[in-house]
């Protein structure tokens, strides 16, 4: 009354004491749980290599000689090869320049050697222009506990480091702006500690203040006072007062 399930039949000949063949006997093991984990492994691996193959990031895995034996379809793009073009070969026999072909290996070396993941950014000339990219180098064990292979994930940073870029700039030119200004800007944070302080700030104290101390400690150096003479309190001096409010 058992329902069908999956085995493994066995069949050995059982013979009688002339040797003859007299009958036959049958092992059969319920392989039901393995076949279970198989389906189950085949799932993870279809579903694994669908977020690979439509991964935007450039994946690839290489021998010990840094030779391919992956290449995703965004390394493919980037590389400009199909994939039957890259297997099996090294980034100097796919025309990659030398200095980019070179880190690689060295980087890829490294891992085979500690077993340790390595990060290294690069540019590449594409089909879509020159691309900078941030890599990923991770070792892939074998059973023996070596490093098998390793694994390179490599993600396109050219936007970002177009932005970078650019706020570098901007952080530029408002510091020169700020460094020329004829106004005296004081930046504080929350602990009342000086952050910055412009140019104009030095004219005016006769000294320069010291960038990490307290306010109240810089400004010991000099006395502000109200219109009629009387001094100002640590307390009553408006960045205190606005730090408290």
């Amino acid at each position: 009354g058992r329902p069908p399930f999956s085995a493994v039949l066995t069949a050995n000949p059982w013979r009688d004491g002339q040797g003859q063949i007299a009958g036959l006997r049958w092992l059969i093991h319920d392989i039901t749980q393995r076949k279970r984990m198989e389906e189950m492994f085949r799932r993870r691996e279809q579903e694994s290599r669908a977020l690979v193959e439509n991964n935007p990031d450039m994946v690839v895995r290489v021998s010990r000689e840094s030779r391919y034996l992956y290449v995703n379809p965004a390394a493919q793009r980037a590389i400009g090869f199909p994939a039957e073009a890259i297997m099996g070969k090294t980034l100097e026999e796919l025309g990659t320049p030398e200095d980019v072909a070179a880190r690689w290996r060295a980087a890829t070396c490294a891992v085979f050697e500690t077993g340790r993941e390595r990060t290294i950014e690069f540019e590449l000339p594409t089909r879509r222009g020159q691309k900078r990219y941030d890599a990923r180098i991770v070792p892939e064990f074998g059973p023996d506990g070596e490093v098998a292979t390793v694994l390179g994930i490599a993600r396109d940073i050219t936007d970002l480091k177009l932005v970078e870029e650019e706020l570098a700039r901007e952080k530029q030119q408002l510091q020169a702006l700020l460094d020329t200004s004829p106004v005296a800007i004081i930046v504080v944070d929350p602990n009342f500690k000086v952050k910055y302080a412009n140019q104009e700030t030095q004219r005016i104290y006769s000294v320069a203040l010291n960038v990490g101390k307290d306010l109240s400690q810089n400004q010991q150096a000099v006395l502000v006072c109200r219109p009629d003479g009387n001094p100002l309190s640590s307390d009553e001096l408006p960045l205190y007062r606005a730090l408290k409010a």
